[in-house]
């Protein structure tokens, strides 16, 4: 078993890496929305048959996947925080 040293340590590395990829994922999300933005202008010009129109497609998709990514690494961070507070807490009733 870790002591509580530990799980500091480890809650601030945490919290740190949560905001880096916070603001990793609002820029990603800021990309996506510019992305979607010059899809529908693309549509409207009625530019779906070519080449580089299919090109965004793609990126818009590796977007969206990506973001799911970032995301579900968000959330696993998310327990992690909570596991640390937890032990913290057990730990300080010692």
């Amino acid at each position: 078993m870790h002591d509580k040293e530990y799980y500091q340590i480890l809650l601030e590395e945490l919290k740190r890496r949560q905001l880096d990829l916070a603001l990793i994922v609002l820029k990603r999300e800021l990309a996506h929305y510019e992305l979607e933005k010059t899809y529908k202008k693309g549509e409207i010009m009625g530019l779906t048959d070519e080449p580089d129109f299919k090109v965004l497609k793609n990126m818009i998709n590796h977007q969206v996947n990506h973001l799911k990514l970032l995301r579900t690494e968000l959330d696993d961070i998310d327990l992690d925080i909570e596991h640390c507070e937890f032990m913290i807490g057990r730990l300080n009733n010692r």
